[in-house]
């Protein structure tokens, strides 16, 4: 009789380690699990502004009819290789065949060709000056 009780103290000493084990597996478990992270949502990289949601910035390019093809592709290359990995999306404008164009009414009225304007989501515009390299 005491082998079966030493038995049964046995099962019951399992099954209590084998709970105690599972509690802390669960509660390793709820730790790890991915939850809200409180930080913000918003983070500066050297390519341009970095959100982690919500709608993108626009950059607009501004160009006439009169700038030389060498500086379009220019700008295409850079705005393309540049802001890729961010959340700005480029739009060149040739104001000289684009009259109607949306992004024509964030154009500084005393702008200097070429001309480029970043505009967020909510619709406050950056006027960008384009400078000669030195």
């Amino acid at each position: 009789m005491s082998a079966r009780r030493l038995s049964c103290n046995h099962v019951a000493l399992g099954l209590e380690m084998n709970l105690a084990k599972l509690a802390v597996a669960i509660l390793v478990w709820s730790c790890l699990l991915p939850g809200q992270t409180l930080a913000c949502r918003y983070n500066v990289r050297d390519v341009g502004f970095v959100d982690l949601g919500g709608e993108p910035y626009v950059f607009y390019a501004y160009l006439r009819q009169d700038t030389p093809k060498e500086l379009l592709t220019q700008l295409k290359e850079i705005s393309s290789d540049l802001l890729a990995d961010s959340n700005i999306d480029s739009d060149i404008i040739n104001i000289d065949q684009q009259k109607d164009h949306i992004g024509l009414k964030y154009l500084p009225a005393e702008a200097a060709f070429p001309a480029g304007v970043l505009v967020s989501p909510d619709g406050q515009s950056l006027p960008l000056a384009f400078g000669k390299s030195q």
